[in-house]
């Protein structure tokens, strides 16, 4: 029999293998699936508090692109990150309120696409299929319980389109927000 001093040396040593091969297989996963990293210390010893920053727009929405998830049936966007990407030219924001919605007030430079304005679904997938597919589209309606959005998504994602999110605060939280 061992005596318990054993006991806790061999179990401590167990416990210190095991977090050595955690630590190990923690740093083999992806970035982005790891549970916590290691920053490295900046060396330099200048600190600049009166500098301004020098802010790159285009690395920014950049940023701002990376962070949008795309998969599953679509993404989702916040309202700030519209707002970031209203005027970049690799977005297309989707209004899928009725025409008249859209004609009083409208997200930017959005375009209309009402779901059910078309005479048969063929003329809604010519509209969708008109679009170019290497663009990122931001889709919205009224917001809360409004789901014409996700028909839009919906048809783009089973048509090909693979960068479709939805903002879904939509036209309700941009008009509160903005005072649309």
């Amino acid at each position: 029999m061992k005596s318990k001093k054993q006991l806790i040396l061999e179990m401590l040593g167990i416990i210190i293998i095991a977090s050595l091969l955690g630590f190990a297989y923690h740093f083999t996963l992806p970035e982005k699936k790891q549970l916590f990293r290691f920053k490295p210390k900046n060396d330099s010893t200048k600190v600049q508090h009166l500098s301004k920053p020098n802010i790159n727009v285009d690395s920014l929405k950049k940023a701002i692109i990376d962070e949008l998830d795309f998969t599953g049936e679509y993404g989702s966007i916040t309202l700030e990150q519209v707002w970031a990407l209203i005027e970049d030219t690799n977005v297309v924001i989707i209004d899928a309120r009725k025409s008249n919605a859209y004609n009083d007030a409208h997200i930017g430079n959005a375009i209309n696409i009402y779901p059910f304005s078309y005479q048969n679904e063929m003329e809604l997938v010519s509209v969708i299929t008109s679009l170019p597919t290497d663009k990122i589209f931001i889709v919205y309606c009224d917001g809360g319980d409004c789901d014409l959005s996700h028909e839009i998504a919906n048809k783009m994602k089973m048509l090909g389109f693979r960068y479709v999110t939805l903002f879904h605060g939509g036209w309700e939280e941009w008009s509160k927000k903005f005072n649309a």
